[in-house]
């Protein structure tokens, strides 16, 4: 008899250790950063002003899904040609007011006015310092309108004064060619990168 209590005692102890080690697996397979990110998003949303709690603004997306799309697209061919890829990139960042050739504070303003708001789709740049190479635009239906065509116009003729090269494209159809001839990228290597696709 007590040989048989020792056995059940044992059998108890056993099955006790190994429930307490599948509770500890069990802690350690929720994902570490799905938990951190929703603590880290509980603290920076607590701590924000009941004030601020209350007006309508939300996150989103920096890219729509049509952007996106071609994002991935240009990504691919600028790592063959070892470039990096700019997105949404504020106008005013790449173009300044030229001060030299304005006489006053409010010609400065005025000037700034007329790019302060704009952006830039994307552009391709060298990764040693991100020195943009080539501004590309991507248009969709709502560049149709006289008064879209105008607002291009105009920020094709600035960035032209700037010295910026432009492609404008309604998709990836056709980029890689014009992106290897506008940045006089030698054939040797685009042709070489073409048969290696192909091999």
């Amino acid at each position: 008899m007590p040989f048989v209590i020792l056995i059940v005692a044992v059998i108890a102890v056993i099955a006790v250790v190994i429930a307490i080690k599948n509770k500890n697996a069990s802690d350690y397979s929720t994902p570490v950063n799905q938990t951190a990110n929703q603590d880290q998003s509980d603290d920076i949303t607590g701590n924000v002003p009941a004030d601020i709690q209350k007006l309508p603004f939300e996150r989103k997306y920096l890219l729509t899904k049509n952007e996106y799309y071609f994002y991935k697209e240009l990504k691919k061919i600028a790592d063959k040609y070892n470039l990096v890829v700019l997105s949404k990139i504020r106008f005013a960042d790449i173009v300044q007011v030229k001060n030299s050739e304005i006489d006053s504070k409010s010609e400065w303003y005025s000037n700034f006015g007329k790019i302060k708001s704009k952006h830039i789709d994307f552009a391709l740049a060298n990764p040693e310092n991100l020195y943009v190479l080539l501004i590309i635009e991507l248009d969709d239906n709502s560049h149709n309108t006289e008064a879209a065509k105008k607002k291009d116009e105009f920020l094709n003729s600035v960035l032209e004064k700037c010295g910026y090269q432009i492609i404008r494209t309604r998709g990836p159809h056709n980029v890689e060619e014009q992106i290897v001839k506008m940045l006089n990228i030698d054939n040797t290597v685009n042709n070489q990168s073409r048969e290696n696709d192909n091999g």
